[in-house]
């Protein structure tokens, strides 16, 4: 985004005549200087004079972003767009802020007229997927997504997505698109902590070994793929290798319900009783309806 702002904002001074070089020059230093508040000043008194250009409109309704004012940046927005009906920037840029705002109907509908027109847009019909996902209409997002994986098949987003909508419904499906996005990107933690928490859940606990320890290698003091590694080991039935790693887990400030039980249960089972008691206890004035511990 911050990239596609640099290009844009470099392009006005190509737009404009010798005339307003110098006024536009002006609010593109205001604007690198980070005085948002000076420029959105400025464009709006040359909007009340009945400046339409498209530059000031853009140049506002970046800086009201920028300074996380949304109803404003919508506001100039839908103005712009009044003037300026066939502008693919300020129809994305209007879309996104719709879906900032939680207008999901009006983004949608911003989104979908920009597939129609340009059916290779992958980031609105990955927009358009996460707005159907949030609204639980997945059906429609898979559809979206689909579209997104024939453009560009090696899209992490759309795998990662995918396999989330397909694994909340216990779709087997879902190891498909995890399996894929770990295989492309094996450093990117969210895919390999979707594909190695499946795994466990899927009885392949072994395999999802190797997935931890590649992320503890580049990152020792995860407690999150610590904890898996150690739940890993306990669902293998190797209680003796668990247990080091919820206990380094807890060293790492880990204080969760889950950690205790499991290095509890881990304790329990090789016969450490004392600090099976321990941990246990500490699990059960955290989570004191956990019939199990």
């Amino acid at each position: 985004m911050r990239f596609t702002l640099i290009f844009l904002l470099s392009g006005i001074l190509l737009s404009v005549g010798s005339a307003g070089l110098k006024a536009q020059q002006v609010l593109l230093d205001l604007y690198y200087s980070g005085k948002y508040t000076q420029v959105i000043e400025q464009c709006s008194a040359s909007l009340s004079a009945g400046d339409t250009a498209f530059n000031t409109h853009y140049l506002k309704a970046v800086s009201e972003i920028q300074l996380g004012k949304s109803p404003e940046a919508i506001a100039t927005l839908e103005h712009a767009q009044g003037i300026f009906p066939e502008n693919k920037t300020v129809q994305r840029m209007l879309a996104g802020q719709y879906e900032t705002a939680g207008a999901y109907t009006k983004a949608w509908n911003l989104y979908l007229e920009l597939v129609e027109t340009d059916s290779t847009d992958a980031a609105s019909w990955l927009k358009l997927a996460d707005i159907a996902s949030f609204r639980q209409q997945y059906p429609r997002a898979i559809r979206a997504l689909q579209q997104v994986l024939y453009i560009d098949s090696l899209n992490l987003n759309s795998l990662m997505m995918m396999g989330d909508i397909l694994h909340r419904h216990n779709n087997s499906g879902a190891l498909v698109y995890y399996e894929k996005a770990y295989r492309l990107y094996p450093d990117n933690q969210k895919a390999a902590y979707a594909l190695g928490n499946l795994y466990i859940q899927s009885k392949k606990s072994w395999d999802a070994v190797p997935i931890c320890e590649h992320i503890l290698g580049m990152d020792s003091t995860n407690i999150k793929f610590r904890k898996l590694l150690g739940y890993a080991y306990y669902k293998m039935g190797e209680a003796h290798h668990a247990i080091p790693n919820f206990q380094y887990a807890s060293v790492l400030g880990d204080s969760t319900a889950f950690t205790f039980k499991f290095m509890g249960i881990s304790h329990y089972l090789t016969s450490n009783f004392n600090p099976a008691i321990s941990s246990l206890d500490i699990s059960a004035k955290k989570d004191p309806m956990d019939a199990e511990v």
